[in-house]
């Protein structure tokens, strides 16, 4: 989701570059941006993937065996964590993109 997030914001951070925004403050936005989808994927993952342990317990339970299931706070928080600084480790190859725009031929698309 990253990589297309990255690849879908071409043409927006090279009008921000041809308007004199700097790489910089693109990088920031852009890290923001990760931020922010890290935390929501990292809590939909954790919440997805504690559902779904729900549901294969669920079908192992009969009249014979029984078994809880209760959540690990620390792995739950380990796996968004994960999923959070994946999305953090991303952001240095949007600002590489950003950086190797070619600026000229952005602007030569936008003029046709």
């Amino acid at each position: 989701t990253l990589m297309i997030n990255l690849s879908e914001f071409d043409t927006e951070f090279a009008t921000l570059r041809i308007l004199g925004a700097s790489s910089w403050r693109l990088g920031g936005v852009l890290l923001i941006e990760h931020i922010f989808i890290g935390i929501i994927g990292g809590i939909a993952g954790a919440l997805a993937s504690m559902a779904t342990a729900q549901v294969i317990v669920g079908a192992f339970n009969s009249w014979m065996w029984y078994f809880e299931l209760v959540p690990q706070w620390g792995s739950v928080l380990e796996l968004a964590g994960t999923i959070l600084l994946a999305s953090i480790a991303i952001t240095p190859i949007g600002i590489w993109r950003i950086r190797r725009m070619d600026l000229v031929a952005k602007s030569q698309e936008y003029s046709h």
